[in-house]
């Protein structure tokens, strides 16, 4: 059975119009500089700050602040607008690639918990086997390819039989550490002029693609 592992915003997730919001403000509310929304989002993956730091003059001290002040934000805006919305014919994907045969994951750097939340709003728990993510509340961020790397081997799953799907290069460099293949999805949060230096074993510019791609694969697997 292929196990085909999604990212969540950005992928499965229409988050565009609210994820760089906490960020937007704590920057504004602690430097008085303005970053575009669409910068923030292409630089949303994993934990790496150097990029506004270097390229907005930003400090290491301000960082902490502006990090402190996002989480008021980040609460704020999910009361005001929810989660955000499945993207359009995602739920039809799903669906169909479950009666295809493919076996439908999840794999994020948030905590499990989290992701039970965002998955269970959306009524799609049910389509999905695992969630991989964070079990560490207490220990410090991880990137997505630490987590990755450690549910494949925690699970005993063979990644000749997974494929990690994400629209980030921290996806595919996820699914390279673990050694799946990897789709790049170009609808989401990074260009494709972002992902092709990760060299993908596959690219999807729409959920239509994606799902013509992935229904492909678990046919030639037979």
């Amino acid at each position: 059975m292929l196990h085909l592992i999604f990212d969540l915003d950005g992928t499965l997730f229409d988050s565009a119009a609210t994820d760089a919001l906490p960020m937007y403000y704590a920057v504004q509310e602690v430097t008085g500089k303005t970053i575009p929304q669409e910068e923030i989002l292409r630089h949303m993956d994993g934990f790496d700050h150097d990029w506004y730091q270097r390229d907005y003059g930003i400090t290491p001290e301000q960082d902490v602040e502006i990090f402190q002040r996002m989480h008021p934000h980040f609460a704020r805006i999910r009361a005001e607008h929810g989660f955000p919305p499945l993207f359009e014919g995602a739920l039809e994907m799903m669906d169909g690639l479950i009666a295809a045969g493919g076996c439908l994951d999840v794999c994020s750097a948030r905590a499990v918990a989290n992701i039970e939340e965002s998955v269970s709003s959306h009524g799609i728990r049910d389509r999905l086997t695992h969630l991989m993510g964070r079990v560490d509340w207490n220990h410090a961020a991880k990137e997505k390819a630490e987590v990755l790397c450690e549910r494949i081997q925690t699970l005993g799953l063979n990644p000749d039989k997974c494929i990690m799907i994400g629209d980030m290069p921290g996806d595919i460099r996820a699914g390279k550490a673990a050694g799946t293949r990897t789709v790049a999805v170009t609808y989401g949060f990074a260009p494709r002029c972002d992902l092709e230096p990760y060299q993908p074993d596959y690219f999807a510019g729409s959920i239509g693609e994606l799902y013509a791609l992935l229904l492909q694969l678990i046919k030639e697997e037979g």
